[in-house]
């Protein structure tokens, strides 16, 4: 019963200290990042996107704040669930490029203070760290 019994508490212990592998632990979660590029086309719309660890992505697009959760071990890149407020907005088109975009990202890369999302379509979105956290 003793093994038992601290086979449970090992593995409850491991289970709360585990490692943040996500793209946050990499470096996602130094910065505040704003997209400036979309498959090769510069973005002028505003957007935001920051990364905690253990998942917790929160963000702006062009009208509405959104929140998801990335657990995929960096490299990989996956949010899931994206959840976002649909109100109306001028700018509602450029939204939904960008969040449909982000979506479909699979892979990520962060390099100083650059970060790139690229998926097996060979889309990119390149993001820029905020010039307050460079």
């Amino acid at each position: 019963m003793r093994i038992f019994i601290s086979v449970i508490a090992f593995t409850i212990l491991a289970a709360c200290t585990s490692e943040d592998e996500t793209v946050a632990a990499y470096g996602g979660d130094i910065h505040t990042w704003r997209l400036t590029e979309l498959d090769g086309v510069e973005i002028t719309y505003a957007t935001r996107m920051t990364f905690a660890h253990q998942g917790s992505v929160d963000g702006e697009g062009p009208c509405n704040p959104f929140t998801a959760t990335q657990r995929s071990p960096y490299p990989w890149f996956e949010l899931d669930p994206f959840i976002s407020v649909d109100d109306f907005c001028s700018k509602l088109d450029q939204e939904t490029e960008f969040f449909d975009a982000l979506q479909a990202m699979s892979v990520s890369e962060v390099v100083g203070d650059t970060m790139i999302l690229s998926n097996d379509a060979g889309r990119e979105m390149v993001f820029k760290a905020t010039s307050g956290d460079v």
